[in-house]
């Protein structure tokens, strides 16, 4: 029984602090979906002209692109398996996001 209300709590606090620990200005990036190889993604307008970067695990930059939507998608197909990360910028707003490319 001991066990169980420890494993709950640590699951309550793994869960919680995420949310707590997230900046008001992540509002202006939304992820619609993670799915077969695409980060889909919606932006504020007030992202519109800033840039998309995808950046391997040795922070090596394999992709960019300018933000001209508000729905945007990054398309992993063709690169290797791995985790990447996706930052969206402008000015001197960053915002950074884990992808895992399952291939």
């Amino acid at each position: 029984m001991n066990n169980i209300v420890k494993t709950l709590v640590i699951a309550l606090v793994l869960f919680a602090v995420p949310s707590f620990a997230t900046s008001g200005q992540s509002d202006a990036v939304h992820v619609l979906s993670t799915k077969r190889y695409i980060f889909y993604f919606k932006v504020e307008k007030e992202l519109i002209g800033g840039s998309v970067q995808v950046f391997d695990k040795g922070e090596k930059m394999v992709a960019t692109a300018k933000i001209e939507h508000v729905k945007n998608i990054v398309d992993f197909f063709y690169l290797p398996a791995g985790i990447y990360n996706v930052k969206i910028k402008k000015g001197a707003e960053e915002f950074v996001f884990a992808y895992v490319n399952g291939q």
